[in-house]
């Protein structure tokens, strides 16, 4: 988690360098949070494939 922020705290610091519109760094916040869920979900789903091959 603590790395997550330091991934944000860096990206803002781009997008000052840059001065790009907020609306772009809360549409890639968005977006990268979908894709932090899908690895999530993507993980446990592994976890599971792997309890599942033990049992056989």
């Amino acid at each position: 988690m603590e790395s997550l922020n330091v991934l944000i705290k860096e990206v803002e610091k781009l997008l000052e360098e840059v001065q790009l519109p907020d609306c772009i760094f809360e549409d890639f916040i968005d977006r990268f949070d979908e894709m932090f869920v899908k690895y999530i979900e993507i993980r446990q789903l592994i976890q599971i494939q792997k309890r599942i091959l033990k049992t056989f």
